[in-house]
């Protein structure tokens, strides 16, 4: 009898153990998941806040903006996946922006594949920049040109290939030569109106209807 109750017990104290060890590893997933989100947790994430945004749900919105989301890393091997990256940066940002300060995914795309190749180019494989943007503050992060390395600008380079979206947006928000792009915006112009507004963006004549025929590509 007794070497019964101590067989039960014995099974009694092995079972308890592996509950414990069980509810600890369900407990460390959740706190991982918590605070470092596996891409199952951010792609349901991105989804809610598209969701959000579609339907005005300003107070849904509000709550997913006070996720503590670490910045997307920006993986990708071919245009559909560049796409994707885009998107996933664009919508991190968002969770700092005002909706009037946003950039349409459409047109934020379109102008890094055109600037970038893709995201292919020399400034984008050595300096994380997507959008070409010139710099003539040289005390700053920057790459010269390969074949003019003695120009008085450089292209801004960025630690990650989101700073450089970011560092995109704020050019659009703040830049003199982009006022009518914020003034379309603000009157609810649709993406194809505010690409017209980029003539300042490039030295190239046709750029806004480069930027346009991507866009009219990726609409479809």
């Amino acid at each position: 009898m007794n070497i019964a109750k101590k067989t039960r017990k014995r099974k009694f104290k092995i079972f308890l153990i592996k509950v414990g060890m069980i509810s600890a590893v369900i407990l460390s997933a959740f706190i991982y998941g918590t605070f470092q989100p596996n891409f199952i947790v951010e792609k349901a994430y991105h989804k809610q806040m598209d969701d959000a945004i579609q339907q005005n749900n300003f107070e849904w919105e509000n709550k997913l903006s006070q996720m503590d989301l670490q910045e997307p890393s920006f993986e990708f091997t071919d245009n559909d996946s560049f796409i994707s990256a885009i998107y996933q940066c664009v919508d991190y940002l968002n969770l700092y922006l005002t909706r009037e300060d946003r950039i349409p995914k459409l047109l934020v795309v379109a102008q890094a594949a055109l600037e970038s190749e893709w995201g292919n180019s020399y400034f984008a494989e050595e300096g994380n920049a997507l959008f070409g943007i010139k710099t003539y503050d040289l005390t700053r992060p920057h790459l010269k040109p390969r074949n003019r390395p003695n120009v008085k600008w450089g292209v801004a380079s960025y630690e990650t290939k989101c700073q450089s979206v970011m560092g995109y947006i704020h050019l659009l928000n703040t830049g003199s030569h982009y006022e009518k792009f914020r003034e379309v915006r603000k009157n609810g112009g649709n993406v194809y109106q505010l690409a017209d507004t980029l003539f300042h963006y490039s030295e190239n004549g046709n750029y806004e209807k480069l930027v346009k025929q991507i866009m009219k590509k990726l609409d479809n």
